[in-house]
């Protein structure tokens, strides 16, 4: 009983989460990336008490309940099945992180496919684009373009044409966001490409399998804490912008961060997630080391409908492409 005790009091703290700034409580931010596992927890100790018949039964039920908003963004429960044809001509959006092209090692043909991919797309927002490789997707890829140039840069290629575009934030070398204003039927739309700072998930997790990274435990959490800080100041940068936009807008990219954390709950005020509205089951974007994290989004306000969402099984990144289908909604 105490260990459920534990577990329920556990899972209300990372309720928390969504609603402090890192720069305030920066420990937040990594305990929201337990809450997938604190759900099963709390789901295995409704089954037990639910045998066992004790009314303890209830510690559960509650946590589960008072979180229920999260659950919805950790499991798709769309029950609508969308009909291809029905789409068609439809805004067909897809958001992914290349990863320089790198690719997994065993899948050598990184490049060539996701070109393909691209050109399937009527709006694209990449992220981790090298750029020595921007002049050769240029070439490639013969839409309307914005770049950010970076060593890790940020692209959006769009079918649409492009009205302008611009920077929000270039605090790094490999993150950022970006806009454009597309003319989408004749009405101009705001389109963020986002990629907010990282952990470094694959090279944590890796260095946790180190003994000596333990002895240094107290300069990895140090590392985590800054990154954290630094993309809570990247989300303010963006809301900021986003609030002086009186244009439709769609939002996408590499958050960086789970559907528990102030970077999403800042950043989906006012939006509608993609995946919330149409997927299905896990919506896991991360191939990484660390399973079922979703940190890759596409949001719009409430000038779009959100048809479709798809996580596209694809083994050219560390990442999984994300796609929806939109449509501008008359006014």
């Amino acid at each position: 009983m105490w260990t459920n005790v534990i577990v329920a009091i556990t899972t209300l703290i990372v309720y928390l989460s969504p609603f402090i700034n890192p720069r305030k409580a920066w420990i937040f931010t990594l305990v929201g990336m337990a809450y997938p596992y604190l759900l099963a927890w709390n789901i295995l100790f409704v089954l037990l008490w639910a045998v066992i018949r004790k009314k303890v039964i209830l510690i559960s039920i509650i946590t589960i309940g008072l979180g229920l908003s999260n659950v919805n963004r950790l499991v798709g429960l769309s029950l609508t099945n969308t009909n291809k044809e029905d789409i068609a001509s439809e805004i067909q959006i897809m958001s992914y992180n290349a990863q320089s092209f790198h690719g997994k090692k065993e899948y050598p043909g990184s490049y060539s496919d996701l070109i393909k991919l691209i050109k399937s797309q009527d709006l694209v927002l990449l992220q981790e684009i090298p750029h020595h490789i921007y002049p050769r997707l240029t070439e490639d890829i013969s839409t309307h373009k914005a770049y950010k140039e970076a060593d890790l840069g940020l692209v959006i290629f769009s079918k649409y044409p492009i009205l302008d575009d611009g920077v929000v934030n270039r605090q790094n070398a490999s993150n950022g966001s970006i806009w454009v204003d597309l003319d989408i039927k004749e009405e101009r739309v705001r389109v963020y490409n986002v990629h907010l700072q990282s952990y470094r998930l694959s090279v944590t997790t890796k260095e946790l399998s180190n003994k000596k990274t333990w002895a240094t435990f107290k300069d990895l959490l140090q590392r985590i804490k800054l990154r954290s800080q630094l993309r809570s100041d990247q989300v303010d940068l963006i809301e900021e912008h986003i609030q002086s936009c009186k244009y439709p807008i769609i939002l996408g990219g590499d958050f960086n961060d789970t559907p528990v954390s102030y970077s999403y709950n800042q950043l989906s005020r006012g939006f509608q997630d993609s995946f919330c509205e149409m997927g299905k089951g896990f919506g896991t974007t991360y191939a990484g080391n660390i399973p079922l994290l979703r940190i890759d989004y596409i949001f719009t306000d409430s000038n779009f409908k959100i048809l479709h969402h798809q996580v596209i099984d694809s083994p050219l990144s560390d990442h999984y492409p994300v796609k929806s289908v939109i449509r501008l909604q008359p006014k």
